[in-house]
């Protein structure tokens, strides 16, 4: 029964990482459509689109909170490894869950403060779009809860099985580099 409920937990929680790659993805088209639209408008037709800076502008804040939200799920946001290198394996794992810990904590207290500011500035509009800024604001929101969520997943799953999730579901570093036939 423990073993089945891992496996869904690890669908679920690679459902989780693929939406987050698709819609990064997506946003990043966005971007780079928009702007290239709005170069073509401007500088071909002469006729600039009001609206393309404020749509890239949006899409581009969605894409930095929900790709920091997959780095973290992938292990590959910047780290300063010290004193990690110094540690055995089950010092390191421990380490490794007191910074997830903190990390979680830390995003769960930011997430607090800022759904109090979405939500006060609900009700203004963009100017070129009307889209309430509360939408805006919200990409900080949903980063960090999705930062959170991983690191508590991380938690968890590391607990249960002794390894970092990162490492289980193939994600970290190591497992990328031979999956492709890479040598560090």
């Amino acid at each position: 029964m423990k073993r089945r409920w891992q496996e869904l937990a690890e669908r679920g929680i690679r459902g989780v990482i693929q939406v987050e790659r698709l819609l990064a993805a997506a946003l990043l088209v966005v971007v780079c459509g928009t702007m290239a639209a709005q170069v073509l408008a401007r500088y071909v037709f002469g006729r600039p689109i009001a609206w393309s800076e404020e749509l890239a502008r949006f899409a581009l804040i969605w894409l930095a909170f929900i790709a920091a939200a997959l780095v973290m799920a992938e292990g590959r946001h910047i780290t300063v490894d010290v004193v990690s290198a110094w540690l055995g394996p089950r010092a390191r794992l421990r380490l490794d869950c007191f910074t997830n810990g903190l990390v979680m904590l830390t995003c769960l207290m930011l997430l607090i403060g800022g759904w109090r500011f979405v939500w006060r500035v609900g009700l203004v509009g963009s100017p070129a779009l009307g889209i309430p800024m509360s939408w805006w604001y919200a990409a900080a929101s949903v980063g960090l809860l999705l930062m959170a969520l991983h690191c508590l997943l991380e938690l968890l799953m590391t607990g249960w099985r002794g390894v970092p999730l990162r490492v289980s579901l193939g994600l970290d570093e190591e497992s990328r580099g031979s999956e492709t036939g890479d040598s560090a």
